[in-house]
This record gives C-alpha cells, sequence and structure tokens, in this order.
C-alpha cells in the first residue's frame, strides 16, 4: 500500500491540477468567507504548521514603527511544503516578508494537495540598532543594477549575520535570494575550496551513518558548508538524507524542497520527489537510505550545481 501511495505521491508532486481539493480526515474544513471574491477562493482546511520560520522585519516597517498582519492563502503539497502562497489581507509594505514566511513552511503530509490559511505579524514597534553595513540594500541595490555576483556576495554575508538584526531572521528566504542570484551567473560560482572539503568528508562520513546522532553530526557538517555556500544545491539534497536519518523529517523535507529550487536535473529531481514522498508516508528512514545510496553518483567536485 505504501508503494501505491508513494507513486501517488510523486504524481501528485509533479503535477497538480488547479482547483480544490478534499481535505485528510484529520483536517477540519473551514467554511468560505461571504461575497463574490471569496466565491473564487479554494475551499480551506484548518492546519498549523511543523515547522515556520522567523519574519524579517522590512525596513520600511521599522522606519514607521508599524505592526501589522498578513493573511495568506497557501497550497500545501502532499509532502507537507507550500507550493503556492496568495494575499488575502495585509498591508503592502508587509506583504513580502509574509509570504517569505509562508513559502518556507511545513506542514504535516497530507493525502492529497489542500489550502489552508496562515496569519503572519510583522512587528516593526522596535528601535533595533542600524544595520552597519546595510547588507540587504547593497544586495537588492546589486540585483536592481543586475551585478549578480555582488547580490551573491551580499545575501550570503547577510545569512552569515542572521539574528543579528531584525531583518535578518528567516535564514530560508536568505538562502533563496543567494540561489536566486547565483542563478544569473554563467557558469554558476564554486563553493570556496575549503567548504568543498568539508561537504566530501561529510559524504564520506554519511555512508558510515547507521545511528541517529551520527546522522546529527553530520547534517551539522552540511549546515556549516550552506552558511558559507547557501547556493550550492547539493548539499541540501544530502543533508535531507542526514535529517531524515536522525527522525527529523520535517525539516527534511524542507531541505529537499530547496534542492528542488535549484532546478536540479532529471535524476536528481526523481530522487528528491521519490525521497519527499516516502517522508509523506512516515519512511524518514527509507527516504534517508534512498538519498545516501542514490547520491553516491552525484559529482561533488562541481559544487555549482
Amino acid at each position: 500500500m505504501h508503494t501505491t501511495r508513494a507513486a501517488l505521491l510523486v504524481l501528485s508532486l509533479a503535477c497538480f491540477a488547479a482547483g480544490a481539493h478534499a481535505a485528510t480526515p484529520a483536517a477540519k474544513r473551514t467554511a468560505r468567507p461571504g461575497g463574490a471574491a471569496a466565491a473564487r477562493l479554494p475551499a480551506t482546511v484548518s492546519l498549523t504548521p511543523m515547522l515556520q520560520p522567523a519574519v524579517d522585519v522590512p525596513q520600511a516597517a521599522l522606519d514607521a514603527q508599524l505592526k501589522g498582519t498578513v493573511t495568506l492563502l497557501v497550497r500545501v503539497a502532499p509532502a507537507g511544503y507550500a507550493d503556492s502562497v496568495r494575499v488575502l489581507t495585509g498591508d503592502a509594505r508587509l506583504r513580502e516578508a509574509a509570504t517569505a514566511v509562508a513559502r518556507w513552511c511545513v506542514y504535516a503530509p497530507q493525502a492529497v494537495p489542500v489550502w489552508t490559511t496562515l496569519a503572519v505579524t510583522v512587528d516593526g514597534k522596535i528601535e533595533p540598532e542600524p544595520l552597519n553595513p546595510d547588507v540587504i540594500t547593497i544586495a537588492r541595490e546589486a540585483e536592481r543594477a543586475k551585478d549578480w555576483s555582488n547580490a551573491l556576495a551580499a545575501w550570503t554575508g547577510a545569512l552569515q549575520r542572521l539574528g543579528t538584526h531584525p531583518s535578518l531572521a528567516n535564514e530560508w528566504a536568505l538562502r533563496e535570494h543567494a540561489l536566486r542570484a547565483s542563478r544569473q551567473i554563467k557558469p554558476v560560482p564554486p563553493a570556496p575550496g575549503e567548504t568543498q572539503g568539508a561537504a566530501r568528508g561529510a559524504r564520506t562520513q554519511q555512508e558510515r551513518v547507521v545511528a541517529r546522532v551520527q546522522h546529527e553530526d553530520v547534517a551539522g557538517i552540511f549546515d556549516g558548508v550552506l552558511k558559507t555556500a547557501p547556493w550550492w544545491s547539493d548539499p541540501y539534497l544530502w543533508r535531507a538524507s542526514s535529517l531524515a536519518g536522525s527522525g527529523r523529517s520535517a525539516e527534511a523535507v524542507r531541505s529537499l524542497r530547496f534542492y528542488l529550487l535549484g532546478a536540479p536535473d532529471s535524476a536528481g529531481t526523481w530522487l528528491a520527489t521519490t525521497a519527499l514522498a516516502q517522508l509523506a508516508t512516515g519512511d524518514s528512514l527509507g527516504a534517508s537510505e534512498l538519498i545516501k545510496k542514490r547520491a553516491q553518483s552525484f559529482n561533488v567536485d562541481k559544487p555549482g550545481r
């Protein structure tokens, strides 16, 4: 039965037809709000994220001492990640930050794709020290100038300063900015040499790992690699194997989703979607072993992918 369900989940991950879908029995269906505009919205179910990233507070909100809530409509894929986000209500100055939170939420696995709502509060009524240097402004100005190398450097620097300022809180949004900037550079820049060495060592160690605590250690190494080279997508795949092996399935789902965001080749896409399907059926050890064995054929010496 798991095999059949996994096959269906892979198909759902590859292609999902638009429209409303039935919720899982455990999910509570909520009524649509009234009005003609609401009638065009899909039916939703009540879900609470298992993982929800911190929210970046935009400088505009800090300058205006603005606190507000943005309500979003989120489509949850069978593996539990958010694969579509729409803003319903909220101040325009807060919407980008709230959407970035919703995009990287992870929910419990669903039998079929479902829609839910998420309310994200952004609190700009604080007075932090100025962000100096202002890496966010530097990164955005570089992007506007299509200076992708400096944009990548600025977003990577922002990630390394995670948590030091209210505007630097959502690590997955920062990673995504870095990855998208890197894809504008041809060829994609390689990771620093010492980072490549750390990744090779972790992959070698991973092939011998069986205990949960060992998986935790390897996942920690990949975390360090991805702070230095957040645009390098393959370590997100390897990291997912160790996260799943240590029982951190929701985090493995998010890592696999990020890997897919890097547009891997057909073999990598199959591997990640199959692992996501296994995680959706509760087979975290199977997903871990699948990645560990199949990823052996991937070339760690091509760290720009």
